[in-house]
């Protein structure tokens, strides 16, 4: 699902996502963090960019 605003010559750019690492205790206790990080990365392949 590409947004109509991304076009062929954004994606010709390099998108960085920095997903951080995480303690043994944040993993435990900080659930939501890591899920959203992940939930933007699936978000920037629905946007077109590529992993």
């Amino acid at each position: 699902m590409m947004h109509e605003k991304i076009r062929p010559h954004h994606l010709e750019r390099k998108a960085i996502l920095y997903v951080r690492q995480s303690s043994p205790h944040q993993v435990l206790h900080n659930r939501e963090s890591r899920a959203l990080q992940y939930a933007m990365r699936d978000r920037l392949v629905a946007l077109g960019w590529s992993c």
